[in-house]
């Protein structure tokens, strides 16, 4: 059960920062159409440890509406398969398409990947 803090930022506040901070990407699900979405993508993020204990340097990390409409629902996402497509540096000409390396969080109706 979501806590009230839970509730009041997945209503109000993760929608401020993608306002502020979100760019359109476009997510390519493995089954299903292409389609753009609002995402808050870190470049160049630190290092992920995986279970051997290795760090793993994802390309970026992207955060968007845990939702199946409007972002990229936790329960649906296809670790390996589904991909993501944005430009990697601002300014760059045309976006590059990456693959989603991991679900890193799912809270407060946010889903936070890595991709690689």
């Amino acid at each position: 059960m979501p806590t009230v803090f839970d509730s009041h930022f997945a209503a109000a506040g993760f929608p401020m920062l993608l306002d502020n901070f979100g760019e359109s990407i476009a997510y390519i699900p493995a089954c299903g159409q292409r389609r753009v979405i609002s995402a808050i993508v870190e470049r160049d993020p630190p290092a992920i440890f995986d279970a051997a204990g290795t760090a793993v340097m994802p390309t970026a990390t992207i955060r968007v509406y845990n939702s199946i409409a409007s972002g990229i629902s936790s329960k649906n996402v296809d670790i390996g398969s589904d991909q993501v497509e944005f430009k990697l540096n601002i300014g760059d000409a045309k976006p590059k398409t990456f693959s989603l390396m991991t679900l890193m969080s799912q809270d407060s109706g946010v889903t936070q990947l890595a991709v690689i």
